[in-house]
């Protein structure tokens, strides 16, 4: 079984086929000849931390990955990398595009790196990254197109969804709906609608790569995942463990797919991917891994994969560390920090960060240090039930549950305050800006 994993930035679960008035014919094709996971998670809402749960099947906090890898942090165990990992059971394992589990000097555990031009332009840094992606996207194709005698494992990674956006594309402002959580005003419509044009342009790229499957010798033997880091770069969702911030896209197709067409409301996580590769190349799955496979639930041979999911932040920009349990009905998040401030430092610059944090007023609030949501009656965690006497068995559950995944997972936070790793960087907690050079 080869396996094709496409992958890109911080674009959440804001797809057509998640129900957002957005033009992404391509994974909506897909999406219907595939099966679709509407209550899929990421392990943290900020990208290395993510990508290194997903690639090794472990929680961040157990392989390393406290914070960016461009910023010093590293993974303690790199040969549990899935890239490592196929690599050593046959596997030919590629990366065409992005990846943000090593920093630069690192040695990358693929097989092969196919080379992508890099593009020299005087244009907007969201064109120039548009066209690299369009390069990524015809060097994945060209590789799916080749014959070869042994499984491969492909990795495409596309950056469109990140900003800086691209300055030109088919959303129009003054058309735009605005998510729950951002205000409707016509700077935010403004730079949604960029964010819908690297939608736009992400879709054009993924579709060149699922053609190119379609028509070359590996269309079926070939185990194709969908999936984004974690949620899109606006205040209170990437960076943040709503569900804005770890609800991800996962799209998972396979030859023989009993579940092909179908979608599925129960919650997975990111760290399911690894163990679900693993069931379907038939290998087993190695002892470290935290996740579950996909399949039996694909086979209609449980009705649950999990009764509860998990995720982290610690640090992105700035220092930030909370932890979260999440279940269908209810949520608990626990901020692990000695200051209650905001930390605008870990929201992407933009001018709904602006609008939000200086105009508003964001930033002189403070955080809770635990927040608990009913999410049936409260879907965008807007009100905070902890301190509702009527909620206070619920809040005890789940704090009882927190408290067991950090410890059977040898969380550092309950030792106490997170160490900065030697050699890493994040700005300061006053810091409004990722671009500020004030470190700790």
């Amino acid at each position: 079984m080869n396996v094709l994993l496409i992958h890109s930035h911080d674009c959440g679960r804001y797809f057509s086929p998640y129900g957002h008035a957005v033009q992404t014919p391509h994974i909506q094709a897909f999406a219907d000849r595939s099966t679709l996971f509407r209550n899929a998670f990421s392990a943290a809402p900020t990208c290395s931390p993510s990508r290194a749960a997903l690639l090794s099947g472990q929680w961040a906090h157990e392989v390393g990955m406290l914070g960016l890898a461009h910023r010093g942090f590293k993974l303690k165990h790199p040969e549990r990398h899935l890239a490592h990992f196929l690599r050593e059971h046959g596997y030919h394992t590629a990366l065409v595009g992005i990846q943000h589990e090593f920093g630069g000097g690192e040695e990358l555990p693929y097989s092969e790196v196919r080379p992508v031009r890099r593009v020299r332009s005087s244009e907007p840094v969201g064109d120039v990254c548009l066209k690299r992606d369009e390069r990524v996207a015809k060097a994945a194709a060209g590789f799916l197109a080749e014959k070869r005698d042994q499984p491969f494992f492909l990795s495409c990674g596309f950056f469109l969804g990140h900003r800086p956006f691209p300055s030109d594309g088919p959303a129009r402002a003054d058309q735009i709906l605005v998510p729950p959580g951002l205000p409707d005003t016509e700077a935010v419509r403004a730079d949604l609608a960029g964010f819908h044009n690297a939608l736009a342009a992400l879709d054009e790229q993924v579709g060149t790569v699922l053609t190119a499957l379609a028509q070359g010798p590996h269309k079926d033997s070939t185990l194709v995942i969908f999936t984004i880091d974690h949620g899109i770069p606006f205040p209170r969702m990437k960076g943040k463990l709503h569900d804005s911030g770890i609800g991800v896209a996962l799209i998972v197709d396979f030859p023989d797919n009993p579940a092909r067409g179908r979608s599925f409301d129960q919650m997975v996580s990111h760290v399911d991917i690894f163990p679900t590769i693993c069931d379907l190349a038939d290998i087993p799955v190695p002892e470290w891994v935290a996740g579950l496979s996909l399949t039996p639930l694909m086979r209609g041979e449980m009705d649950l994969l999990h009764d509860a999911v998990f995720a982290e932040t610690n640090f992105h920009a700035a220092r930030e560390p909370a932890r979260c349990v999440r279940m269908n009905h209810f949520k608990l998040i626990r901020c692990f920090d000695e200051d209650f401030g905001q930390v605008p430092a870990n929201c992407d610059d933009s001018p709904s960060k602006d609008l939000i944090f200086r105009d508003a007023g964001l930033l002189n609030e403070e955080r809770d240090e635990v927040e608990l949501f009913d999410l049936r009656l409260d879907p965008f965690e807007g009100r905070n039930i902890a301190r509702d006497n009527r909620f206070t068995d619920v809040r005890h559950d789940l704090e009882r549950r927190l408290r067991g995944w950090m410890e059977s997972t040898g969380d550092p936070l309950i030792q106490g305050p997170l160490e900065l790793p030697r050699g890493a960087r994040v700005q300061k907690r006053r810091c409004f800006s990722h671009e500020e050079r004030s470190f700790e």
